[in-house]
């Protein structure tokens, strides 16, 4: 029981962590490699807090803030995946033996179970604008950007 409250405890704290940060070790976030002079692959992992909704919408803002902080207006996003990892984990219970003064023994088995937990993902490849395209669909980054922050309450949470 006491490493079940443990777990847990730990995904709690977890969970309570900023939700829209840079992806550093151990934590969610985001993160972006430059393929090209305006062309960005941008990541987001989520944990088993984010749903994959949540971690798309995180892709796509780190995908406007991006292409504002490069100087462009626009994006077009060309190619897109998602994912969902899920992992179990099993954790050994810990026994304990009791023995009362007639040297009888009992042994009982304390904690232990089996943990399921989930990982979103998202990838996008954009390539950034510096004007609105005549065909084929892109995004406002700045419509983007005011959109997402105020649907999680991202200016709220510091």
């Amino acid at each position: 029981m006491k490493y079940f409250l443990l777990f847990v405890l730990a995904a709690l704290l977890i969970g309570c962590m900023a939700p829209y940060q840079k992806k550093s070790t151990w934590s969610v976030g985001y993160a972006e490699t430059q393929l090209d002079e305006n062309i960005f692959r941008v990541s987001f992992e989520g944990n088993e807090f984010y749903d994959e909704d949540r971690t798309a919408d995180f892709t796509l803002l780190r995908c406007a803030e991006l292409t504002l902080e490069n100087d462009y207006k626009y994006f077009a996003v060309i190619d897109g995946k998602s994912s969902v990892k899920t992992e179990t984990t099993y954790i050994p219970p810990t026994y304990q033996t009791y023995t009362n003064a007639y040297s009888y023994s009992t042994t009982q088995a304390v904690g232990g179970g089996v943990f399921t937990s989930t990982t979103p993902s998202a990838n996008n490849t954009i390539m950034m604008l510096k004007e609105k395209p005549a065909g084929g669909i892109s995004y406002s980054a700045e419509f983007v950007k005011k959109s997402i922050r105020e649907k999680y309450e991202l200016d709220k949470q510091k």
